[in-house]
């Protein structure tokens, strides 16, 4: 049961409601630009503003935001978040989290965790990274205190959604270490967090993108599809071919963000119950 009281947080342009509320279920957003979402970001470097009904607001869904706030979760999601992430467009975790919530009524109010960051590598994401870029922040902490302030009044922390791979497919050795990089990752998550059996939502790199680098793309896509034969309680979402692009031929289309939300919340709730 939800118990909300209204704060108002005052800013130059607008009033911003924050609401103290506990979501009964919440996921955790975490990895690169296609998780940031940058659907509808044109070549000029801005979102075109244009939001689809999957995308729109709901009184059931959250957003944890850079002060540790609940607030009625929006696009761009990812927004503000970090002070050196300056773009954020349409992503798939609204759908994701309006579809869960058409499968399963039952989950009543949806908390949505953003921490993910665009071009960011394997390495920056393991714990006790302390040098390059993003220099300001440590990602992995950033994560696990984000994790952590989302349930201090309560909720339940129903999953990792994870979409990330494309600038270690840029690196022959990154590539080749991808595999045992990112088993690390989700171990560490799932210590830090005490939570051994947390459901992960693994979101593997798209193929057929007009890439130069599709062999090493290929070689992070192996190591991403065969993850859940050694992490348990994983579900991996391989994306279909039919997905759309950007004009820059690597992030998703707006359209082709709500697929990917929508059939990844089919998938994890047709994983079985311990999921859904």
């Amino acid at each position: 049961m939800m118990n909300i009281i209204l704060l108002f947080f005052f800013f130059a342009s607008s009033t911003q409601v924050a609401i103290s509320v506990t979501p009964d279920h919440i996921f955790l957003l975490a990895g690169q630009s296609n998780m940031v979402g940058y659907g509808g970001i044109g070549i000029n470097g801005r979102w075109d503003g244009i939001i689809p009904p999957d995308c729109q607001s709901s009184p059931y869904i959250f957003r944890l935001d850079r002060s540790l706030c609940w607030s009625q979760a929006k696009e761009p999601l990812h927004a503000d978040i970090y002070v050196r992430e300056k773009l954020a467009g349409v992503g798939p975790s609204m759908p994701f989290a309006k579809r869960i919530l058409e499968l399963r009524p039952g989950y009543r109010t949806i908390g949505l965790v953003p921490c993910a960051y665009g071009g960011t590598t394997m390495d920056q994401w393991l714990k006790n990274y302390s040098h390059g870029e993003p220099s300001t922040i440590n990602l992995y902490n950033n994560l696990i205190r984000r994790a952590m302030a989302s349930q201090r009044t309560g909720g339940r922390l129903a999953g990792l959604i994870w979409w990330q791979g494309g600038a270690d497919a840029k690196d022959s050795t990154l590539a080749q270490q991808y595999g045992k990089k990112l088993e690390r990752f989700f171990s560490d998550v799932r210590q830090d967090l005490r939570r051994p059996n947390l459901p992960i939502i693994l979101i593997v790199i798209p193929k057929g993108r007009p890439l130069k680098d599709e062999k090493l793309i290929n070689k992070i896509r192996r190591a991403q599809l065969q993850m859940n034969n050694t992490i348990t309680n994983m579900v991996v979402f391989d994306p279909p071919k039919k997905l759309t692009y950007q004009p820059d031929h690597v992030h998703v289309s707006t359209p082709s963000q709500v697929l990917v939300g929508r059939e990844l919340a089919e998938l994890f709730c047709n994983a079985g119950s311990y999921y859904c």
